[in-house]
């Protein structure tokens, strides 16, 4: 009887050290648990706040065609998309057909929204009016760089211009009285379409009395005048 109670005693003991043993255990555990927890949320904190410094932010200047033109703020992930939207939208006559809507954009950029008149007349290679786009200096455009044009318009554009340098240089005098179409578009800026709209203004007017007059026919503004003046003589 006294060994059955010695055998008693010491499972009691062992049993309760066994519960001290893993309660320690469970103590250690749930420790470890949330340091682990602390040290996690302390790593996101961080890396969030470098996310935070990694990502810049950009001024974008945007004009045109748009709802309410302005210089907002983008940054790494912004699109020309966004800043459009940025802006309340396009107005109703606008044309995106040659901008580049998925471009990222850059700190300083320039997005010019045409109106689908404004591209019409450049597409004929036509003088635009610009007069409603003012800078701090004076009236720029089209001289304005836009940034957010596509590429190979750009470069189309870029073409255009050395044509019309190497026509300059070739060019001899001719009379706008007299002048054959294919005469009148080896002028600067005179295509096929303006050519043919000088000798339709004089057929219908008669001749020219003076190299000014041509300010009259379609599509032929001051900045072309300007061109050809030398060039030309009745």
């Amino acid at each position: 009887m006294k060994q059955i109670k010695k055998y008693k005693y010491l499972i009691t003991i062992i049993l309760i050290l066994l519960i001290i043993i893993l309660g320690i255990i469970i103590k250690i555990n749930l420790t470890k648990d949330k340091e682990l927890t602390i040290d996690n949320e302390i790593f996101s904190y961080d890396t969030e706040e470098e996310d935070k410094e990694k990502i810049s932010e950009y001024k974008v200047d945007i004009k045109g065609a748009i709802v309410n033109p302005g210089v907002y703020i983008g940054n790494d992930n912004t699109r020309v998309i966004d800043v459009i939207d940025m802006a309340g939208g396009l107005l109703e006559n606008s044309d995106i057909t040659v901008i580049n809507l998925s471009k990222k954009v850059f700190d300083e950029m320039v997005i010019i929204i045409y109106t689908k008149e404004e591209v019409e007349k450049m597409l004929n290679g036509e003088e635009i009016n610009y007069d409603n786009i003012i800078t701090d200096k004076e009236i720029l455009f089209p001289d304005i760089k836009n940034d957010a044009v596509i590429e190979e318009e750009t470069s189309t554009s870029n073409n255009e211009s050395i044509k019309e340098e190497t026509k300059t240089e070739e060019i001899s005098i001719v009379n706008i009285n007299t002048a054959s179409i294919s005469e009148l578009d080896s002028l600067p800026g005179i295509g096929t379409s303006k050519a043919q709209n000088i000798i339709d203004y004089r057929n219908i007017n008669g001749k020219f009395g003076s190299i000014e007059e041509i300010l009259n026919v379609n599509g032929i503004g001051t900045a072309i005048y300007e061109q050809i003046k030398a060039y030309i003589t009745v």
